[in-house]
């Protein structure tokens, strides 16, 4: 329709039709081959819980022009698509979808040898790539393979090695001979380690955390390896590692190092408020290159209704030249809780690793120094003055797809405290934690998150107190909602909370992004805390509720209303929740 001389709107009318899901994915034609090697591989899925199984045309010629390729790396180079077919029942609702197909003669590895000027042993060689006697064989694989030997033999001096791969085919049988033919060249010297864009930096900070060292043979890993480790010390905002002389293949090449130096003094003030909490505030002070020696200091105040909180931390990210972080660790803190007000000083030792992208281990030893200032019920064994050794191992698996507003992956987290007695002061007893939360999407805008949580107190000796403050407690922001902090538990006699021995969280929370970055979620909470594993209407409670979040970088602002499900007399029918972070 014309709405002006230069103006013109455009209307598109459609006709949606029925939403098709794939019921059925079926692979015809196989003789060898197993058939989910191919079907798990497809755009297209069958509907399920955790797939929206949608019978999509992109994703249909998708997956026509990547069955062949999936052919290929099984070991059927000559495979090939012959037909797709697609059943839809008369609603037009269901779809099964039948790709037919032909194998062709399976091509697996036979042999595989080295040959030329080694260097390095075949037990080494063969370790480094995939392809082995009685695997399937393909070209792709034997171009990865080479290229992984190329990369082996840059980690051992020799970065202008060559690796020509070559494969003999029984045309009757499909067994195939791989040989590698190896030129190794010359032997790669890193001579010299020039460092540029220093000032308040060490030369030799920068030079402890790069494992390539002068004089020695050239390793392309330990290079790669250095600009990691100096990225993670922290006072560099850049850092790149240029090697000299290797386009030329020379036999002796240096390293020019150029950093980008941050501030290395930093102040941070933050201000929050949540629900339990009320209002609190923190100052940190931060020195991001401690005399230039690539170590950490912060100095953190904190304060808060019911917590204040003094710490000073000093981190050696790179203990040793090894994979380590060390943190030494003093701190000074009040805190308010329902049943108690405890002042605790104390000091620790830990030892933290990082294994690939996704775990991270701890060690940690602490002492503390708990000083109660009151409790209700009042003053018992469980509020006596106490030093409080621990030592703490932990391991932490995290594959979320992003922190701060997280879709799908895995969380998981173990730690086992052990609380022994220090110079005829403090408790023995172990402390055991779990958590595991599991993120799915399985339609578009929503997110099911599930989390299970659960912590133990098991005395090591007959007669054990255990300190009110390390009893655990539920109910609260990021407990279970609709509960005030700590009173979602059993109560003692006089009605205030009563800390526990065992306790159980689960959550269970539906996500819907509205627009932008807010969302709307529906969850369910339920705890068990008790004093052994007995469960009843006692230790069990349960609330659900909606709330809204608004998404930030560093995570959620929240705003929940809980509804106690399970009310007893004399409890509210819920609570309002505002704070910042994720309820677990």
């Amino acid at each position: 329709k014309r709405l002006s001389r230069r103006h013109v709107r455009v209307d598109f009318y459609i006709t949606e039709g029925p939403q098709t899901l794939v019921k059925k994915i079926r692979l015809a034609g196989t003789k060898v081959l197993k058939k989910s090697r191919i079907t798990n591989n497809l755009s297209l899925q069958e509907a399920g819980f955790f797939n929206s199984g949608y019978l999509s045309e992109p994703a249909l010629h998708h997956d026509q022009k990547r069955i062949p390729h999936l052919l290929k790396i099984e070991g059927f180079p000559e495979g090939e698509l012959l037909e797709t077919k697609i059943e839809v029942n008369q609603w037009k609702d269901r779809a099964t979808v039948r790709f037919v197909i032909e194998e062709g003669l399976s091509h697996r590895v036979a042999a595989l040898h080295f040959s030329g000027t080694l260097h390095l042993s075949d037990k080494k060689l063969r370790k480094k790539i995939e392809l082995e006697p009685g695997k399937p064989w393909s070209e792709l694989a034997l171009r990865n393979d080479a290229e992984r030997l190329k990369a082996l033999y840059a980690d051992h001096g020799y970065p202008y090695a060559e690796i020509r791969p070559t494969s003999e085919v029984d045309p009757s049988s499909g067994a195939v001979t791989v040989t590698f033919q190896v030129e190794a060249g010359i032997k790669v010297i890193v001579d010299e380690i020039l460092i540029i864009g220093i000032d308040h930096s060490r030369s030799s900070t920068v030079r402890s955390a790069i494992p390539q060292k002068r004089r020695r043979p050239y390793s392309q890993a330990k290079i790669l390896k250095g600009e990691s480790t100096l990225r993670k010390l922290g006072s560099f905002a850049a850092v790149d590692i240029e090697v000299l002389g290797l386009k030329e293949k020379k036999e002796k090449v240096q390293l020019l190092v150029n950093v980008q130096e941050r501030r290395h003094l930093v102040f941070d003030i933050k201000a929050s408020y949540s629900t339990d909490d009320k209002f609190s505030g923190s100052f940190t002070f931060t020195n991001l290159d401690v005399f230039g020696f690539g170590k950490r200091m912060n100095v953190k105040l904190q304060g808060g209704f019911d917590l204040q909180r003094g710490e000073w931390n000093y981190i050696d990210p790179h203990l040793l030249g090894g994979d380590f972080e060390m943190v030494i660790g003093l701190f000074v803190q009040d805190e308010n809780r329902p049943s108690f007000n405890v002042t605790d000083i104390g000091s620790s030792l830990s030892f933290l690793r990082e294994i690939g992208r996704t775990m991270t281990v701890l060690a940690k030893y602490e002492v503390q120094r708990s000083i109660f200032r009151g409790g209700t019920p009042s003053p018992d064994d469980e509020t006596n003055d106490r030093t409080l050794p621990h030592g703490s191992a932990s391991f932490n698996y995290d594959s979320r797809d992003y922190f701060a507003d997280p879709h799908k992956g895995l969380f998981g987290l173990a730690t086992v405290d052990y609380f022994n007695p220090f110079i005829g002061s403090g408790a023995n007893f172990f402390k055991m934690s779990g958590q595991l939360a599991y993120y799915i999407s399985p339609v578009k805008r929503f997110t099911l998150v599930n989390s299970l949580r659960a912590e133990g107190i098991v005395p090591a000796t007959s007669g054990t107190t255990v300190p009110r403050s390390e009893l655990l407690f539920v109910g609260g922001d990021y407990s279970i909602r609709g509960f005030g902090q700590d009173k979602a538990g059993p109560r003692a006699a006089d009605g205030s909370p009563a800390g526990q021995q065992f306790t159980i969280l689960f959550n269970s929370e539906l996500q819907f992004r509205i627009a932008g970055k807010f969302k709307l979620a529906g969850f369910f909470d339920t705890a068990v805390a008790a004093n052994d594993f007995t469960i009843n209407s006692r230790t069990l409670r349960h609330s659900a509720g909606v709330g809204l979040r608004y998404v930030t970088p560093v995570g959620p602002v929240r705003l929940d209303y809980g509804i106690k499900l399970d009310p007893r007399t004399g409890e509210q029918f819920g609570r309002l929740h505002f704070t910042f972070g994720y309820a677990f």
